[in-house]
Parts: structure tokens; sequence; C-alpha cells
């Protein structure tokens, strides 16, 4: 079985979501990195994609990270 490469970058600041993404482009190369402004995007991503880490801000309006965190870790593959 391959392992999944992709990473999953969740921040409603938009400057962090670029560094953070050029960060991770620079030093893990052979990652796909995939951003969010909001849990809302996030969530459907990780229902569409098979990801490997999430990096999640926990600071966001509606649907803070905590939350979306809560939803993660109940829906499967993530709950598995």
């Amino acid at each position: 079985m391959k392992l999944s490469r992709n990473i999953l970058v969740v921040d409603d600041e938009t400057r962090w979501l670029r560094t953070i993404d050029m960060l991770l482009n620079r030093h893990i190369p052979e990652a796909r990195t995939y951003t969010c402004e909001n849990s809302r995007q996030a969530l459907q991503l990780i229902n569409d994609l098979d990801i490997a880490l999430v990096l999640l801000d926990l600071n966001m309006p509606a649907l803070d990270g905590r939350q979306c965190l809560g939803i993660f870790a109940s829906t499967p593959p993530m709950s598995e």
C-alpha cells in the first residue's frame, strides 16, 4: 500500500497559507499541499482526498479549528 503524501493546510489568513505552502513545497517537494481558508472547505477536501497530515489554525471565524478537528476525528477515514 502506497502512503499518501497529501498535506492539508487550513488558515483564514491568506498570508500564512502562502508562507506555509511555500515552506512545505521547498522542504517536502514530494508532498502535494492543499490549502483552505476555512473549515468548511477543509471538511469537503478531507472527504475527497487521501490526506496524510492536516495543519489547522484553531482560531478561525464561523467553524473554528477545534470544532473542525472534532468533525475530522469522527468522520471516516480519519476516525479509523
